[in-house]
């Protein structure tokens, strides 16, 4: 559930293409809302941001029920940007899973256009929850 920072998200994402497997892409529609975009009515690069994150936490997640990880790395790129009002497109795809890290490469297009917007992608350290869930320590 969204929560805290990840509220105004709340809503506002639709998933298209759920997760299949680390090899398919996963996808959500965005409706740029009035909470997501600057004074410009731009969306915002910190909600842009926090969507890398988010959404790749969500496919980690979505291949491993007991883990989300935690971000080591953040990297985003912003190509245009997207008004209030517009759909953007989000993809999120595992990049590379190994050992203790999962890398997910996250892009976000206008859909009506298939203009890029942001594209990035959030390394998660795995935790180990699978084994603390079976042992009960968390």
């Amino acid at each position: 559930a969204m929560q805290g920072w990840d509220r105004p998200l709340a809503g506002a994402l639709a998933l298209v293409a759920p997760y299949v497997s680390d090899e398919k892409a996963v996808e959500w529609d965005l409706i740029v809302g009035q909470a997501h975009v600057n004074t410009f009515g731009a969306l915002h690069g910190g909600c842009a941001a926090s969507l890398v994150d988010v959404l790749g936490s969500a496919v980690v997640a979505m291949g491993d029920p007991y883990e989300c990880g935690v971000a080591v790395a953040l990297d985003v790129q912003y190509a245009a940007p997207a008004r209030k009002g517009q759909v953007l497109r989000w993809t999120a795809k595992v990049a590379r899973r190994g050992g203790r890290l999962v890398t997910v490469s996250v892009a976000a297009v206008i859909a009506k256009t298939g203009r890029a917007v942001v594209s990035g992608s959030v390394t998660k350290s795995m935790r180990g929850l699978k084994k603390a869930a079976g042992s009960g320590k968390t």
